[in-house]
């Protein structure tokens, strides 16, 4: 009996242990963790002992992968996490691991002040991961770092920034980037070395403002095949916008903007670029190496190579003495020893780069057709030695030299507006349908569905009718009262026009008559600059202006302009008191003048309106005078000038819209260096 207690007791008190060790102390672990819902969160705020549910999550990103198994979820909450994480076990292509943010809050992995130079590392090998919606910040080597033959991963959503490096590759195949920036990195952006890369695509990503001791590219690719860029950016690096050494590589609907040195540095066979924007970048805007075959469809090249006189397009530029022209149809037989690099150019836009498009003497041109020149006027075109301007080729040289060239043409592409970055056709512009359909995308740049009108258009962009920004125009500088002008009713009134690269072919110029107005035409459609406009004392007169090009379209209406013509000083609105004299002037404002001397003299109107001024003459023997705006003394006026000046607004104020009178007293006495102490009253301007 005393044997079955103590055995009872040993029992009782092994199950305490039991409970208080896994149950207790260890019961947030994962060994007894149920699976059913297969999602998992961490949180700044959670402990790696909970068992990683939304009501008690784990507290470390790393924690959380060494926990969660293939096919499970694993969502982090918003915080920073100073931490670098390691993905160490792979998932399986029908489960593959998924790790994200929760429900779109913000989550930052930053690494300052971590020894480990990385933030999240992809061991060799590790595959079938999916990671979307993070930021990562402040890690010397790299945000993110795949060390090599990592499978099926998929990166979206990220941004990286303040690391030595973006996102750095050593080897990859089947990996999908997408919806992510990548920017202000010291060592570029998207690095692959040595790779390769195999199977890739990069979509809507952008690599920009990445600076460092170096050139910092923002996409770079050493080694790889069959990789696409779709719609990515890389702008304002300290080196090119996208830099590599693959086979079967495409760009489309791709930007190289404003990169120090290339846009585009692309070395490889079957390389395709389609409806990409290659636009001032410091060196060449594209630059193809030798021993690889290129096809460039329906690509702008702009405003390129100006900072370090280069091309708008380079190819094989410094390889090789191999120039191949070929217009029988025939294709040579590749010779790999050569090092040539075969090119095919069609519907692109070379404008306004330093130089032209520059064949190298290893290039080999297998076709060349429907493509627009606008760079040089001496040298569109370089091939050799041979230089063909635009002259050569409106006569067809370059046509008849090399059997190249059918339907390419020398000619301003006349974009809305260049110089503000719209690339856009205007309706007028002579890449409208001038393009061919052999190779063309089958959408455009904004994803427009080509051809649209008559035929395809040349470039990346494709218009119904082409897009169209005609001349802006604007009333010239006015001043705000005719006085000043004028010493009539009758007053000169200019406008211009900026014509955004295209001929302004007319003007019409509305006027109205105070704020309350309506717009009237003055000149309906006029190629004048300026006319004398005849007004009415005591108006309010506002003008505006719009222009047309060659083409009959109207661009916008103006800002309007205000001018004042004021009341006449023998106007009945102007009640005179005390002793006023009355003069013919032929200097005056319609040659009369109101003055006086002595201090029982003033002049008072009542008004509405939103500003008024006193206009005057000034002179050597000129008093003071006092203003009253409403009753309340608003400033005195001292008419003392050291020569005869007439017409001048002595004094002006802006008033709350409505009913004012003003009063104008002169106070018989004057400066010390005056001669006198007249007075005068040359007009009264009121803006309505």
């Amino acid at each position: 009996m005393e044997a079955m207690i103590i055995l009872g007791i040993f029992l009782l008190l092994a199950w305490a242990f039991v409970f208080y060790y896994f149950f207790w102390l260890k019961g947030k672990k994962s060994i007894f963790m149920s699976r059913g819902s297969g999602e998992y969160v961490v949180a700044t705020w959670g402990d790696d002992a909970n068992p990683g549910t939304l009501a008690a999550p784990w507290r470390t990103i790393q924690h959380a992968l060494e926990e969660i198994r293939p096919g499970e979820r694993l969502v982090i909450r918003e915080g920073v996490y100073n931490e670098n994480v390691t993905f160490k076990k792979s998932g399986t292509g029908d489960k593959p691991f998924v790790i994200s943010a929760y429900q779109g809050e913000k989550v930052i992995l930053d690494g300052r002040g971590l020894g480990w130079q990385y933030g999240l590392n992809f061991e060799f090998g590790v595959s079938h991961i999916r990671l979307t919606g993070l930021v990562l910040k402040n890690f010397a080597g790299a945000g993110i770092a795949l060390w090599g033959a990592n499978n099926s991963l998929e990166l979206k959503g990220l941004d990286i920034f303040d690391c030595g490096e973006a996102l750095h590759i050593v080897s990859a195949e089947n990996l999908q980037v997408g919806e992510s920036y990548f920017h202000n990195n010291a060592g570029g952006g998207l690095v692959v070395s040595p790779g390769p890369l195999d199977k890739a695509g990069f979509s809507n990503v952008r690599s920009s403002y990445n600076e460092g001791p170096g050139r910092a590219n923002g996409f770079t690719v050493e080694s790889g095949r069959e990789i696409l860029f779709d719609r990515c950016a890389a702008d304002h690096n300290s080196g090119s916008g996208f830099k590599g050494q693959a086979l079967n590589t495409s760009m489309a609907a791709c930007v190289a903007r404003k990169n120090k040195y290339n846009g585009i540095e692309w070395h490889g066979e079957e390389c395709r670029m389609v409806n990409c924007v290659v636009d001032g970048n410091g060196m060449a805007g594209i630059n193809l190496g030798s021993s690889g075959s290129y096809a460039l469809i329906n690509n702008l090249v702009i405003r390129c190579g100006i900072p370090g006189g280069d091309y708008g397009l380079k190819v094989a530029a410094g390889a090789g003495s191999l120039l191949d022209f070929y217009s029988n149809g025939v294709v040579p037989e590749k010779n790999p020893a050569s090092g040539e690099a075969r090119i095919s150019l069609a519907n692109n836009i070379f404008a306004y780069n330093y130089g032209g498009v520059r064949f190298g003497s290893a290039a080999i041109i297998e076709r060349e057709e429907h493509n627009l020149y606008w760079s040089r006027e001496d040298a569109e075109i370089t091939a050799g030695q041979r230089s063909y301007s635009r002259s050569d080729l409106a006569a067809g040289t370059w046509l008849k030299e090399t059997g190249k060239g059918r339907h390419s043409f020398a000619g301003d592409p006349l974009f809305i507006d260049h110089e503000r970055g719209d690339y856009r056709l205007a309706r007028n512009s002579p890449a409208i349908d001038r393009g061919t359909g052999d190779g063309a995308p089958q959408t455009d740049f904004s994803g427009n569905v080509r051809p649209q009108g008559k035929g395809f258009d040349i470039g990346p962009y494709e218009e119904a009718e082409g897009g169209i920004l005609p001349p802006q125009a604007f009333i010239a500088a006015l001043p705000l009262y005719a006085s000043e002008i004028s010493g009539s009713l009758k007053f000169r009134v200019g406008w211009l026009a900026a014509g955004n690269g295209r001929e302004v072919a007319g003007f019409n110029i509305q006027v109205k008559d105070g704020t309350g107005g309506n717009w009237q035409d003055w000149l309906a459609d006029t190629g004048e600059n300026s006319r004398l406009f005849v007004g009415v004392d005591g108006r309010t007169y506002y003008f505006r202006v719009r222009a047309k090009d060659i083409l009959g379209n109207w661009g916008e209406w103006s800002e309007p302009v205000c001018m004042i013509a004021p009341l006449d000083d023998q106007s009945d609105l102007i009640r005179y008191a005390g002793e006023w004299s009355f003069i013919k002037d032929e200097n005056a404002y319609l040659e009369t003048v109101h003055y006086a001397h002595s201090g029982n003299a003033s002049a008072s109107i009542n008004f509405y309106g939103s500003a008024v001024a006193w206009i005057a003459g000034t002179g050597p023997d000129r008093g003071r005078a006092v203003v009253f705006i409403d009753g309340k003394s608003k400033t005195t006026v001292d008419l003392y000038g050291s020569t005869h000046r007439h017409r001048m607004t002595v004094f002006a104020a802006d008033l709350p819209e409505g009913a004012h009178t003003m009063r104008i007293e002169a106070t018989g006495d004057k400066n010390g260096e005056s001669d006198g102490c007249r007075i005068d009253l040359d007009g009264i301007a009121i803006k309505n």
